[in-house]
Order: structure tokens, then sequence, then C-alpha cells
């Protein structure tokens, strides 16, 4: 059942990766607002009341016997005529005021528990568009903060949200120090070039950059001849221009030994995504 409900998340949340940032996680959390709402104003109550008069029905239970085994003796002792000592009856009081507490406390957990049925559960609409408003402003707005302790604090936040869906998706959880920077990301393309591993490399390319038809009009076979003239590619830098969580937008200058001996050197825009299935940074757009 388990292993059904996880399989019935895994893959509508794939689908959800379908639909861009900051608008995947709005989506997401306007539905998990009600169930988060159902479950502080219905199940935890419930719990709390229910489990909190089980253990205090134990605890009645517990002081009652005590009290019947305090009576038999305090009985055994008056019947051959002596007086009972002053702390049985400290003992008897403090039982007796136990059990009174116990009766209390499960009264009025069981008034929280109907209390809390009275109340809405499901979140006023107001809630939903402010979430709404508020992800999507903080998303747009990442780029004005810029290395501030602000900046940092939402990138915090959007690693800690790309870190979820990778643990329910792959069940894995990756932070921000676990991720490959999208500059070593393109010296390990680059690589993956050299060693004449077109289609790895082609893997390490994003669906969008696969489909565009300026860059490889006839797919993956265009993309292989294209580097199949190509002897060795040599990074002399990779810069960042632009950077958000899931997108970074690199100036970098390659030189190019092709294979009938001439030699190129390019200034080239690279874009890379940050893919949550794969967890890794992807090739998106070379300019």
């Amino acid at each position: 059942m388990i292993e059904l409900v996880d399989s019935i998340i895994r893959a509508f949340w794939e689908i959800l990766l379908l639909i861009p940032m900051p608008w995947r996680a709005v989506i997401i959390l306007i539905v998990l607002l009600p169930v988060f709402s159902w479950l502080f104003w219905r199940v935890i109550p419930w719990l709390l009341a229910k489990v909190s008069q089980i253990v205090f029905v134990f605890a009645e239970l517990l002081a009652n016997i005590l009290l019947f085994l305090e009576y038999l003796f305090t009985k055994s002792i008056r019947k051959r005529g002596y007086k009972p000592p002053d702390s049985i009856y400290i003992f008897d009081d403090c039982f007796s005021k136990l059990v009174s507490f116990c009766q209390l406390v499960s009264k009025q957990l069981d008034q929280i528990f109907h209390n809390s049925l009275k109340r809405r559960w499901i979140p006023h609409k107001t809630w939903l568009i402010l979430t709404g408003i508020i992800i999507s402003f903080t998303w747009y707005a990442r780029p004005v903060f810029g290395e501030t302790s602000v900046g940092k604090f939402i990138d915090g936040g959007i690693t800690w949200w790309y870190s979820f869906e990778g643990w329910v998706i792959n069940k894995k959880w990756a932070t921000s120090i676990l991720k490959l920077s999208p500059q070593k990301t393109v010296i390990g393309y680059v690589n993956t070039i050299n060693n004449q591993k077109y289609q790895s490399a082609w893997n390490l390319t994003s669906n969008n950059f696969q489909n565009n038809k300026n860059l490889n009009k006839n797919g993956y076979n265009d993309y292989k001849k294209w580097w199949s003239t190509v002897k060795k590619i040599e990074v002399k830098s990779v810069k960042p221009l632009f950077k958000t969580p899931d997108y970074v937008l690199l100036d970098t200058k390659l030189k190019l030994v092709m294979r009938n001996g001439r030699r190129d050197s390019y200034s080239l825009k690279l874009g890379l995504v940050w893919d949550v299935k794969s967890d890794k940074w992807l090739i998106d757009s070379s300019q």
C-alpha cells in the first residue's frame, strides 16, 4: 500500500516537473496547504486527545490499583489493633489527587478536540493567493539581492526545495554542497567530448538543447557529426554572468583544435539548467 502511494506521488510530481519554477512550487504548496490545515485542525488534535486519554486512563488505573493495595494494607493493620502510619495517609492523598487530575485532564483534552472540530480547517482563499504572490515575488526578485544575506537566505530556501523534490523522486536528499558547480559541469562536458564519448555528452544536455533545430537540425546525428570534426577542446575561462538557483549563464572562452589542423577560438554564452530528476546541471543553450 505504501509503495502504491509512493508511486502515485512520484508520478504526479514528475508531471509537475514539466511546469517551470516558481509556478511548480506555487501549485504544490497551494495543494498542500489544505492538507496541512486538515492535519493541524483535525488529525493532530484527535491524536493528542486520544493518545493522552489512553495514557491518563492507564495512569488512573495504576493509581486505583495502588490505592486498593493501600486500603488492603491499612485494613490488615487495623485488624491487628494498630494505627496506620501517617505516611500512608499522605500516600493515599497523593494518589487520590492523581486520579482526580487524570480525570480532569482527560475531560479537558476531549473538550479541546471537540472545539477543534468546530474550527474551519479549509484555508481561506486569501492565504492561497498570498502564497502564490510571496513565492513568485521572492523568486523573480532574487537577482536584486545579489550576494546579500537576504539573497543567501532565499538561495537556501530554494536549495531546500530542490533537495525535497529530489528526495520525492529519487529518495536522495541533495544539498547545495553536493551539487557539482556549473563551471565544473562545463569542464566535465568538454572532457567527455574530448574523450569522444559523444552519446554521454549528449546526455549532459537538456531537452531544450536537444530539440533546438538551430543547433542540431537532425538531432544527435548532427551533434555527433560536428564534434567528430574537433580533435581537442581547450577551456580558457568560465565566468558566471547571471545566476538563479536553477539557471546559470556562463561566459565561456574555448579554443578548438580541428582535425584538419585549423585552430579556432570561441567566446560562447552557455546556459545551464538544474535538472531535478537527474540531480545535476545540464547544458541548455549556446550562443
